[in-house]
């Protein structure tokens, strides 16, 4: 299976039209949204950039960041368009799990909650997929202290929450953003971390999941 992960938007519609693009020349089945559509909404944007993807008919897998509106999972009814935050799917025998929002920021963004509350979310979204071989978390945020998660104020913004699942859990891979200069990959134990980078400045990850059960990210721009 191929994936192409973005995340962080921020509401830009000629990238989103990118997007779309590569989704039809690249073969690619499935696109996972790692939060971060808008930037503060509207809903009407989020549901303008997704029906985009959404015209590929390839499935879209997506959470909210902490830059879009709270009810965005609620309000978002396009076919084929599905979110994933404190919920799960399965295909083609993998499980894809996702968790949206971020932890609390300085600057009062509009989707922020608590270690608690993302833990909750995170262990209700692997419920319906824990019997599987092979799992998929899409994040907004990275995981604390790794390579992802560090600002250039030299701080660590990802969720300890999010890491103390991953260190739990028998997790495959885990696609995420929010942290614009954490783009890169990381490893914790027999999880591949991946943060796509900000779409906004043309940033995408090509996901490759193989048939043995491996993970391979390519980092790339549109």
């Amino acid at each position: 299976m191929r994936i192409l992960a973005v995340s962080d938007l921020h509401g830009n519609l000629s990238v989103a039209d990118k997007i779309a693009r590569s989704i039809k020349k690249q073969g690619f089945d499935l696109i996972a949204v790692c939060g971060d559509i808008t930037s503060f909404g509207p809903v009407s944007l989020a549901e303008e950039i997704l029906v985009r993807f959404a015209d590929t008919d390839v499935p879209v897998f997506f959470v909210p960041g902490n830059c879009d509106p709270a009810n965005l999972t609620d309000r978002i009814s396009l076919k084929g368009v599905h979110s994933l935050h404190g919920s799960s799917r399965e295909v083609y025998g993998i499980g894809f799990m996702g968790v949206g929002g971020s932890t609390v920021t300085p600057y009062s963004t509009i989707t922020e909650l608590s270690e608690e509350t993302l833990w909750q979310l995170v262990e209700r979204a692997y419920e319906g997929v824990s019997h599987l071989k092979e799992i998929v978390l899409i994040s907004h945020s990275p995981p604390k202290k790794t390579k992802l998660d560090l600002t250039w104020l030299d701080n660590y913004a990802g969720s300890s929450s999010i890491r103390r699942f991953l260190e739990s859990r028998e997790i495959n891979t885990l696609l995420c953003g929010h942290v614009h200069e954490g783009r890169g990959t990381d490893r914790m134990g027999k999880t591949l971390l991946v943060n796509v980078g900000p779409a906004s400045r043309g940033s995408y990850a090509d996901i490759t999941l193989t048939a043995e059960g491996d993970t391979v990210a390519k980092l790339k721009y549109f």
